[in-house]
């Protein structure tokens, strides 16, 4: 398997856990997981690339870049931005994660999954020479 094999499949991980999060707490891990995963599949500026990058910040990047929607990044937001207010008063506001944000950014993770699963692999670009 090649490198670019086993970081999406590290990618269709992190965005499958995305799928089962119902706890707010678990936003800002998954999330996390979700941008690490990704970072090896983008070709990220140099200071970008050299440091830990936030789902959101990744997205806006991307955003900018036209690969996935405004939508998209403005979902993960949500979630996040839900996720810190509801881990500082858990005992007010919706214990459960927003779904229809959830549901967004999902569907414009798996759409830039499918993009980046459709681009040549460079190792196996290197073994048809």
């Amino acid at each position: 398997m090649t490198h670019r094999a086993e970081a999406l499949e590290v990618l269709q991980e992190a965005i499958d856990s995305l799928g089962g999060l119902r706890q707010p707490r678990k936003v800002e891990p998954t999330l996390d997981a979700i941008a690490a995963a990704l970072k090896p599949l983008l070709g990220l500026p140099a200071e970008l690339a050299r440091r830990a990058v936030a789902l959101d910040e990744l997205l806006a990047w991307l955003v900018g870049k036209g690969r996935i929607e405004q939508t998209t990044a403005r979902a993960a937001s949500r979630l996040l931005e839900a996720a810190s207010v509801e881990g500082y008063a858990w005992d007010e506001g919706p214990d459960e994660v927003d779904e229809n944000d959830k549901e967004v950014l999902l569907d414009g993770l798996r759409s830039l999954q499918d993009d980046l699963s459709d681009m040549p692999d460079d190792d196996d670009d290197a073994e048809d020479s």
